[in-house]
């Protein structure tokens, strides 16, 4: 496991200018068949052309397993919002809002840990959001959840914007 979290922390070899709407327009092209089936209902509002110093495929794995935990915690269908906003001009936040059945109070703090998982052993490792959490550090960047029981659960992610600088790259 510890092989796995350094791959995710090292794995910078990718890195290039990427546009982070993209990569969750693709992420929710791959879990759309499974929100249609489970009656979820999608919100999609992506700003167009934010790029971020990233690697494109490890954000869009990560996307798909964030939005795998969302539409496993919808089993009765629901709402996904997915929108992304420019709020400082350094960073972009993607948001990411469910009607699910949220997450108790007294376990929010223990999502982003190695192994951590509400699901029967069959179904889940504990790995995603530790996952998730150490590749979006990797990118410089922030995850965190918000949740009320019953009521749903907002992940917010914050990842620095590209900026580039004449004559080499920099976010």
């Amino acid at each position: 496991m510890q092989k796995l979290l350094k791959f995710t922390s090292n794995h910078a070899l990718g890195k290039k200018p990427t546009d982070i709407s993209k990569a969750l327009s693709e992420a929710v092209e791959i879990v759309n068949p499974i929100c249609k089936k489970a009656c979820i209902r999608l919100d999609l509002k992506l700003d167009d052309e934010i790029k971020v110093l990233a690697d494109y495929d490890m954000l869009e794995l990560i996307f798909v397993d964030i939005l795998t935990n969302v539409i496993e915690a919808m089993p009765g269908g629901g709402d996904l919002k997915i929108y992304t906003t420019k709020e400082q001009s350094d960073k972009v936040k993607i948001i990411i809002t469910d009607t699910g059945i949220g997450i108790p109070k007294d376990i929010i703090p223990s999502v982003f840990e190695l192994f951590f998982t509400t699901k029967q052993e069959i179904k889940g490792s504990g790995l995603g959001l530790a996952v998730a959490k150490n590749v979006i550090q990797d990118h410089g960047g922030e995850i965190s959840i918000e949740s009320k029981e019953g009521k749903g659960t907002t992940a917010n992610i914050q990842i620095p914007v590209f900026i580039p600088v004449a004559g080499h790259l920099s976010h």
